[in-house]
């Protein structure tokens, strides 16, 4: 009986001693993938009644938003409001600050919305490299390629980038032609997952580049095994997030922006 008693002992050390080792392999190498992020403490928070589900990572600089409606563009260069201010004079739950614009607050680049054009297009800008096609589904269009004769009137379109992954491939030859490309700082980013047409906002409040923020987005578990396309928005000190339902997420809600994107 008592070498009964030993050798169940001995295999309780043994087990233990293997998950302890297991558990810290594991988590080294998850470390060493994942740079930025060394614990992913993942949270999501309550779904909002427009089906909108919050994610954080690295202790909320990094928050992902999940949704499946397409967002709605919000622009007024001739009144310039707050992303607050945009989102709580409306219906919409959440907004995050859009693409690029020039110093008199006008877009830079293609900007189309209730069948007009608001800016023209941009041409061989190795920065806002794709135009974002927002209607019954999102699509990314290289400007390359661009038709305005395929344009409906009932959709929106809006141009940015540079495109960071497409279909699950990080876009390096359109990081490294970008002006921003490897530039660290704040970054605020619009994609799709393919396979269920859902759509998602990630703001990072990190100084990283776009390849560094690729990767990131790439290793988020719920992307994991699906296809993903990501599109680059407006960086630095135009990075903006307003929820109603989650203040405890907002960052520079103050911001005088004259286009966002609102869900």
């Amino acid at each position: 009986m008592k070498n009964f008693s030993f050798i169940l002992f001995t295999l309780s050390v043994i087990f233990l001693t293997y998950s302890v080792a297991r558990f810290t392999f594991n988590r080294y190498s998850y470390s060493i993938n994942n740079p930025r992020i060394t614990q992913e403490n993942l949270q999501e928070a309550k779904q909002s009644k427009n089906r909108v589900g919050y994610f954080t990572l690295d202790s909320r600089n990094i928050v992902i938003t999940i949704f499946e409606e397409t967002p709605t563009i919000l622009y007024s260069p001739d009144n310039i409001k707050t992303i607050k201010e945009h989102i709580e004079s409306t219906k919409f739950e959440l907004g995050i600050n859009g693409g690029f614009f020039l110093s008199n607050m006008k877009y830079a680049g293609l900007l189309y919305l209730d069948g007009q054009i608001k800016s023209d297009i941009s041409l061989g800008d190795s920065q806002v490299t794709h135009i974002v096609e927002l209607g019954k589904k999102v699509k990314f269009i290289d400007q390359k390629i661009f038709n305005f004769d395929n344009i409906n009137q009932n959709y929106s379109y809006f141009q940015s980038g540079p495109l960071i992954i497409e279909n699950n491939n990080i876009r390096q030859d359109l990081i490294e032609k970008a002006p921003n490309g490897y530039k660290k700082t704040f970054r605020s980013f619009f994609g799709i997952v393919e396979e269920t047409d859902q759509k998602f906002f990630v703001q990072i409040i990190n100084s990283v580049d776009l390849l560094e923020s690729a990767k990131i987005i790439l290793n988020f578990e719920r992307f994991r095994n699906k296809k993903i396309t990501v599109i680059n928005l407006d960086g630095g000190s135009s990075v903006s997030f307003y929820s109603k339902s989650r203040p405890d997420l907002n960052f520079l809600v103050n911001k005088k922006l004259p286009m966002i994107l609102a869900i």
